[in-house]
């Protein structure tokens, strides 16, 4: 999936992140995410490669794969 249509996608209402230009489709977990759904929002449409290798659990890599929608 192009950038710009990421783009795209979170200005309709979208809630996408990219990870290792990947993009994941976190909406359902948005209300779940133990750090706050502020911190996902704050990352929709962008790159967090570098925060959520450096941070997250390999539990929590495990998990992103369920939002996969597309490279």
């Amino acid at each position: 999936i192009h950038k710009s249509e990421v783009e795209k996608r979170v200005r309709a209402g979208d809630a996408l992140i990219i990870i290792q230009e990947m993009v994941f489709d976190v909406s359902t977990y948005i209300n779940k995410h133990p750090g706050g759904a502020f911190i996902l929002k704050n990352n929709y449409g962008r790159d967090s490669s570098e925060k959520f290798l450096r941070i997250h659990s390999k539990h929590a890599h495990q998990e992103l794969a369920r939002f996969y929608i597309g490279d």
